[in-house]
């Protein structure tokens, strides 16, 4: 039983030696680290000069470890757009070109400061400065470009339900309010050959380009239609 410990860390020796024959695992920052971590956040910094940036190097392909760092010219990344969470690349050694050899494998962790919602958004609800607090973000997991500026937010509205905190998309904000809840609209009827104007009633809030459920007492029923412009509304359907 006694043999036991001294089994352990023969064995845990053994993985280690094969991992570092098999490539660099780096857990000690070494020169050729350091220069790996500059290049990859100066290619960062030329998409978003105002993220803070952290990179781990993961694996290093031996014949990269293995140089002195002054060869080491460039970085380039398998995948187009930010580099961020676990992303592979290769790095050019001198004049020669990249290859598989000179693989190497990063977690490159990104925060830029983002307007966020300060406040739970109902959807329609207006978005006002007063309600958007900044706050440093990691959107190293991010597959959407955040909005990043406080002028793109002017005259939107929630376009969904936004939670407090949370980082605005485009896809979350929805453009000015030509119609309010109880407007009067004239709606422009056509189906079956006929075309008439219908008087109605806005039931929702919405904007040019978007579809409104509007109401009419002199036909007591509920329809569908789409906002032209704050003057021309369509009939879509019939509820």
């Amino acid at each position: 039983m006694r043999y036991r410990p001294i089994l352990r860390m023969a064995l845990t020796g053994l993985l280690l030696l094969t991992a570092h024959r098999a490539g660099a695992s780096v857990e000690n920052d070494s020169p050729v680290e350091e220069k790996i971590r500059e290049l990859a956040s100066a290619k960062v910094k030329q998409l978003c000069e105002d993220c803070r940036v952290s990179v781990k190097c993961k694996w290093i392909a031996p014949a990269v470890a293995k140089v002195s760092p002054e060869l080491i010219t460039a970085l380039q990344f398998d995948a187009p757009g930010l580099p961020a969470g676990y992303v592979t690349g290769k790095v050019l050694l001198g004049n020669t070109t990249a290859t598989a050899q000179t693989a190497v494998q990063l977690h490159i962790s990104v925060h830029q400061k983002l307007p966020v919602a300060r406040k739970q958004f109902s959807r329609g609800e207006a978005i006002t400065s007063a309600n958007i607090a900044w706050q440093w973000k990691d959107i190293s997991s991010f597959k959407r470009s955040p909005i990043t500026d406080i002028e793109q937010f002017t005259g939107q509205h929630a376009g969904r339900v936004i939670r407090k905190n949370s980082v605005f998309f485009a896809s979350d904000l929805a453009g000015p309010r030509t119609i309010q809840p109880g407007d009067p609209v004239a709606m422009d009827y056509g189906e079956n050959g006929v075309r008439i104007q219908i008087n109605c009633v806005a039931r929702e809030a919405k904007g040019v380009g978007q579809e409104i459920r509007l109401y009419s007492k002199e036909t007591r029923r509920n329809y569908i239609a789409k906002i032209i412009t704050k003057k021309k509304i369509v009939w879509v359907r019939t509820l």
